[in-house]
């Protein structure tokens, strides 16, 4: 990382660093990602698809440490705390492991899949050698993604425009 005198100040007073962030995400393309995905979603027909999800951690596990990223927004310093950095990436990993056991048919749907056909849940569990409970998170995770994604959906069909 490049030494720069302001963002080095900012930091130290508690203000983040925004540059840097920005620096980072720019330079890892998860713009042009992040786009591709809105572009997805808000078209007609677009669904939000657990490869969608996957995809996101991917991106973010792509970012580099979380304890560095959260440490350039300002007010965010101190609050992933000491160890929650390795939980953190730990537990997306577990999910991603997960939606690896998942066939293209399951990464491709929704939830509908696994509510019409429960017995997936087991072989999944199986497949990634995590307890039920583990695939039930990666679920609920789903749904709270799906949420976001659906809001997207309504804001972007009445007109909002999501481009840069």
């Amino acid at each position: 990382e490049r030494f720069e005198t302001k963002a080095f100040v900012d930091q130290l007073l508690g203000m983040g660093n925004l540059q840097g962030l920005k620096e980072i995400i720019e330079d890892k393309s998860v713009m042009e990602s992040q786009e591709k995905l809105v572009q997805k979603i808000t078209s007609k027909g677009g669904e939000f698809t657990f490869r969608d999800m996957y995809d996101q951690f991917q991106t973010l596990m792509n970012l580099g440490s979380f304890g560095k990223v959260m440490s350039m927004i300002p007010g965010f310093q101190n609050l992933m705390g000491e160890g929650r950095e390795e939980q953190s990436q730990m537990r997306i990993k577990r999910f991603m492991t997960v939606m690896d056991s998942m066939t293209n048919v399951e990464l491709d749907s929704d939830l509908k899949i696994f509510n019409m056909q429960p017995e997936r849940l087991y072989r999944i569990s199986i497949g990634s050698g995590v307890d039920q409970r583990v695939v039930w998170e990666v679920l609920e995770t789903f749904k709270q993604f799906k949420r976001v994604a659906d809001q997207l959906k309504v804001m972007g069909r009445s007109g909002l425009d999501f481009s840069r």
